[in-house]
């Protein structure tokens, strides 16, 4: 019976993106805030739900809550959940889009040809 109660009381098992999408948010937060409780008031969310996302994981958070927290922190959600991947993707969407402009010229209809 010891064992069954070592193993509830073990911390899950987090995916390996989970943290640092809470300590940015906690960061950003405490950057822009004098303190968590102030951020919920101002967000329109509840102390008690910011607390269980900061700590369980933003995963589990619904999207209203999430949407509102970017919102109050002028975060974009694709930001908060791709984080330095959308940078990359950025980077080579232009590239590609200049590669285009060099090999087919500025105007759409060249790309039919």
């Amino acid at each position: 019976m010891n064992s069954e109660r070592n193993k509830q009381s073990e911390p899950r098992q987090r995916h390996k993106y989970t943290q640092p999408r809470e300590q940015l948010l906690r960061g950003k937060i405490l950057d822009r805030y004098p303190s968590l409780r102030r951020f919920a008031l101002d967000a329109g969310i509840p102390y008690s739900t910011l607390m269980t996302l900061l700590t369980r994981g933003v995963g589990g958070a619904s999207f209203d809550t999430v949407a509102r927290i970017c919102h109050a922190l002028e975060l974009d959600i694709d930001e908060l959940y791709c984080g330095d991947q959308i940078d990359d993707l950025r980077r080579q969407a232009g590239k590609s889009a200049e590669i285009s402009r060099i090999a087919f010229g500025d105007k759409p209809e060249n790309l039919l040809k």
